[in-house]
């Protein structure tokens, strides 16, 4: 009896879990649905522990520039310039490390950890710098950070006459490659720890509020005391230290730095942001369905390079609609919970 009344207890918490969180429940439906499409479809391939390896090696990259947009977003912006400022962050990184890493392991050591916190810093400045524009001077978030992007782009391709910089120390490159404790892929250790400083910031802190009250009305968090100017400054220079990181697991990936790495993660991140349910107007989204849309679109992506037959630019046309069918549902479900679905009835004045 006892095994019974704890059994019921624990349904009826989990039901109410999912009522509660509906959006979260269905997306990691689709989680699921996903996993198992393609581990009946091509079990001999899909369910490998090589193709999993390879899947924690690759979503890191674009991963960790999901939550930088995730966090625009919430606040009631968007930022492009995460993939060039992740590739000019790169290009800074393999420069000073080319220029410090000497003959002796401390010297090449020393280079390597220079770089890669001039790297996040750069990052940092770059995103307090859009920061800066959209909120003092109130430059809209889509163009400060295409202007952003464009400007970016160009000086690195200048600094590297768009070729790629190669000559990355190679205890650099393999330290990335290398599996920590023979099984976790480094990019996955550093993004368990992006998401979890992430998750920490917007769940449990005073700036994690702030940001949603930003981002659902602007208006009111000026009237309740918000200093919106730092909070959307913060924002972006987060955005673009994620961005950074980002950038040297690419350095790791390639061997290289160059102005086009990663030209595809834009529409892919932004994707990911509005599949785990954030609202492109802001005020709304949750760190948890960002990482199960993350671990999803991985899964598609692996799972339709498993099949020869597609070609490889049907991914692009995935993307698309995917996106345009996850805003038209966002559309409509936030005018649900608002009532614009329902239509006007106008009651007849007397005398009609």
């Amino acid at each position: 009896m006892k095994i019974n009344e704890f059994a019921k207890k624990k349904f009826v918490k989990v039901s109410e879990l999912v009522n509660k969180e509906k959006y979260l429940a269905r997306l990691f439906g689709i989680f699921v649905l996903v996993f198992a499409v393609f581990s009946i479809l091509k079990p001999g391939m899909f369910l490998l522990p090589t193709n999993l390896e390879a899947m924690a090696f690759q979503f890191p990259e674009y991963g960790i520039m999901s939550l930088g947009v995730m966090l625009a977003m919430i606040s009631g912006g968007i930022d492009l310039s995460i993939v060039a400022v992740a590739n000019f962050s790169a290009i800074i990184a393999v420069m000073i490390m080319k220029k410090i890493a000497g003959p002796s392991p401390d010297a090449t050591i020393a280079g390597v950890f220079i770089a890669i916190a001039a790297a996040i810093i750069v990052g940092g400045l770059v995103g307090f710098f859009n920061g800066t524009l959209i909120a003092r001077l109130r430059v809209p978030a889509i163009l400060a950070t295409l202007g952003m992007m464009q400007m970016l782009t160009g000086i690195s391709v200048v600094l590297t006459k768009g070729k790629a910089i190669s000559g990355v120390p190679p205890i650099y490159s393999e330290t990335g490659n290398t599996p920590l404790f023979g099984f976790l892929p480094i990019p996955l250790v550093l993004f368990v720890i992006c998401f979890s400083l992430v998750a920490f910031i917007v769940i449990k802190t005073v700036y994690g509020a702030s940001l949603y009250a930003v981002g659902a009305n602007l208006t009111a968090a000026k009237f309740s005391a918000v200093n919106y100017k730092r909070i959307i400054s913060t924002t972006y220079a987060l955005s673009g230290a994620l961005s950074a990181v980002s950038g040297l697991i690419m350095i790791s990936t390639y061997n290289s730095a160059k102005p086009d790495y990663g030209t595809a993660y834009m529409l892919q991140c932004v994707l990911i942001v509005i599949l785990g349910g954030v609202s492109p107007t802001g005020g709304i989204g949750k760190v948890w369905g960002v990482l199960i849309a993350i671990l999803t679109l991985q899964m598609v992506s692996s799972g339709m390079n498993m099949f020869n037959s597609l070609n490889v630019h049907y991914r692009s046309l995935v993307w698309g609609t995917l996106l345009l069918g996850m805003m038209v549902y966002t559309y409509f479900e936030n005018n649900k919970k608002i009532g614009l679905h329902k239509p006007l009835k106008v009651s007849p004045t007397k005398g009609e």
